[in-house]
């Protein structure tokens, strides 16, 4: 009856007159139960205390916190890694760390395993996502530009990490 999947399942576990936490529920349990319970994760993070009323209300609040106050720091990008989308005097425009994001910026695209590699940001102002433009690289890419693969483009995720590069190009 947990959340999530191990190293990080939560659970709720009920508070024991002894002070201890018994996340199995029996008959023996709830004769030494206070009343309370706890929200817990198996990697052994502990959250707060709520009633022992199996309530959705009380289900509801322990999932949350859980969620919000345990999970979301490993698993949601950091604030400051996202684009914002907000408006300027010249209207809509996206924006990283606070700082305006404009077409053609180069940016970095955090991928699997903490790689980071530089991306062109491009936007047309429309209801779309803003895409991201990979220089590829290959044999003829020493040879001159014309002989290099072109640059993948795609969609770039709501969620997708990015940053700006060590020297600032904007």
């Amino acid at each position: 009856m947990g959340w999530g999947s191990k190293p990080h399942e939560g659970y709720r576990a009920r508070v024991l007159k002894d002070g201890s936490l018994a996340s199995q529920w029996s008959a023996e349990t709830n004769q030494l139960a206070t009343g309370e319970i706890v929200v817990c994760c198996s990697c052994g993070w502990r959250g707060g205390r709520y009633p022992d009323d199996r309530s959705d209300a009380v289900d509801d609040l322990t999932f949350i916190e859980w969620r919000d106050t345990h999970m979301a720091a490993m698993v949601d990008p950091e604030p400051g890694r996202v684009l914002i989308l907000a408006e300027d005097a010249g209207g809509p425009r996206h924006y990283l760390a606070g700082h305006p994001v404009h077409a053609g910026t180069m940016l970095e695209l955090r991928l699997a395993g903490d790689l980071w590699v530089p991306i062109r940001y491009e936007w047309t102002w429309d209801k779309r996502r803003p895409r991201g433009y990979l220089a590829l690289g290959g044999r003829g890419e020493a040879v001159g530009e014309e002989w290099a693969p072109g640059p993948v483009d795609f969609e770039l995720p709501e969620r997708a990490e990015l940053r700006w590069p060590s020297r600032r190009q904007r």
